[in-house]
């Protein structure tokens, strides 16, 4: 199903936010509904052979696809009806720090302290601030101390 590899792929990227997150769910779900929809529904439903394994006749088969379309569905709202905690995750992104010292993720921020409201916003926001503000920094010591050393190559020994 094309439909949930394209989810996957983009709930695979690193900077979204819950907004962007509902929108491809939404799509997602109305692209399987679409297709729930797309089945004929004949009004009589057949119940499997009981004596014999036959193979399945259209109906069954109408049948089986519509159930296989409501679960996807029933599983698709169920998995994704709390995103915030996932905007938490890009607060603490490494590769993001340099965007977030030069403006600081207020939404996000928010975000995360709706979905876990015992933290507290302002103390949050410093100890963020702090580290933020440290890693690039940090990053640029690390490069300078390794610059500064003659052997830089680590010896191996082979037996």
């Amino acid at each position: 199903m094309p439909h949930v590899d394209m989810l996957f792929s983009q709930l695979q990227k690193r900077n979204i936010d819950s907004v962007y997150i509902k929108g491809l769910i939404k799509r997602f779900t109305s692209s399987i509904q679409t297709i729930r929809d797309s089945i004929p529904s004949d009004g009589s439903v057949q119940q499997p052979p009981t004596t014999k394994r036959r193979g399945l006749g259209h109906e069954e088969q109408q049948r089986l696809a519509r159930e296989v379309c409501d679960t996807i569905l029933s599983h698709a709202k169920e998995r994704f009806s709390f995103t915030k905690h996932l905007i938490s995750a890009t607060l603490l992104q490494g590769d993001l720090f340099e965007q977030h010292s030069q403006t600081f993720p207020e939404a996000a921020l928010k975000t995360t302290v709706e979905a876990y409201p015992l933290l507290d916003k302002a103390k949050l926001k410093t100890e963020l601030k702090k580290l933020i503000s440290s890693i690039p920094d940090f990053n640029t010591r690390v490069i300078e101390r390794f610059a500064t050393q003659k052997e830089r190559r680590a010896k191996f020994l082979y037996k």
